[in-house]
């Protein structure tokens, strides 16, 4: 399977740990508001205030992260590492 065939999958994957991570913003905001004392904190918290850095856009890897992170697959699996070399 190539990484552009894996790709969906990683993407899926992603998507249901958002959804997670979303879920529990919906009960962490609700606990959090419920006992907010709205003359310090007159704005209600948001289910993202409390998972905000699992929820921001995609990064993509570079080319060299992308090629690192194939040597370390092929070590980690025993393969033979078969890309020509400049």
């Amino acid at each position: 399977m190539t990484p552009r065939e894996f790709e969906p999958f990683t993407e899926a994957y992603e998507g249901e740990v958002n959804r997670m991570f979303l879920h529990f913003g919906v009960v962490a905001a609700t606990i959090a508001n419920v006992n907010r004392d709205p003359k310090q904190k007159p704005e209600p918290y948001q289910p993202l205030d409390f998972c905000p850095e699992k929820m921001s856009p995609r990064r993509y890897l570079t080319v060299e992260e992308a090629d690192r992170a194939m040597d370390r697959f092929i070590a980690a699996h025993g393969g033979v590492d078969m890309r020509q070399e400049g």
